[in-house]
């Protein structure tokens, strides 16, 4: 391939034909620009499987904490079943008993089981809600923090805090 003509007083000029001069030069950029962009894009996609697979694994520790978390709280809600249960049949005893015996005295006595047995359970009905409310909404909130942490600077970031404590404070 020529890129100059030689010229018969001994002088070079441009040779124009495009396809003949250029073809390497197309080739050689092609091929840096295969392998740069190749380079960059198997780069960014590791990285970014990196992240993926990070997420994954923790939105699975997550899921396994919750359902950990969940199986106490069905636990301890069948073991209230049963105290409840173990209420109800001794209330049934109980109540036969003022029936036969002195219907207005255990009446009163009745009741007063009944009421201190019903407090005991909202409170432990309560309590476990509160609990579990708080282990959520707390990993809830610390994974919004974290992703907000990386994604926004720290202006936007003041700016959503006041934000949200102007709307906490209106409720």
């Amino acid at each position: 391939m020529q890129y100059f003509f030689l010229v018969s007083d001994e002088t070079f000029e441009f040779n124009f034909d495009l396809f003949e001069t250029n073809i390497i030069n197309l080739g050689v950029l092609l091929t840096g620009l295969f392998i740069i962009i190749k380079n960059f894009f198997k780069e960014l996609l590791g990285t970014r499987k990196t992240k993926i697979v990070l997420e994954i694994e923790n939105a699975e520790t997550s899921l396994n904490d919750s359902n950990k978390r969940y199986m106490e709280a069905r636990k301890e809600l069948s073991q209230i079943n049963i105290v409840i249960q173990a209420v109800i049949d001794q209330m049934e005893v109980t109540k036969q008993n003022l029936v036969i015996n002195k219907v207005p005295q255990i009446k009163s006595e009745l009741s007063k089981k009944f009421n201190i047995a019903i407090g005991i359970i909202r409170n432990r009905e309560e309590k476990m809600f509160i609990d579990v409310v708080k282990d959520v909404y707390n990993k809830a909130l610390n994974r919004v923090v974290i992703k907000l942490q990386k994604q926004l600077g720290p202006t936007e970031q003041t700016s959503i805090l006041e934000k949200s404590i102007f709307e906490l404070g209106e409720f």
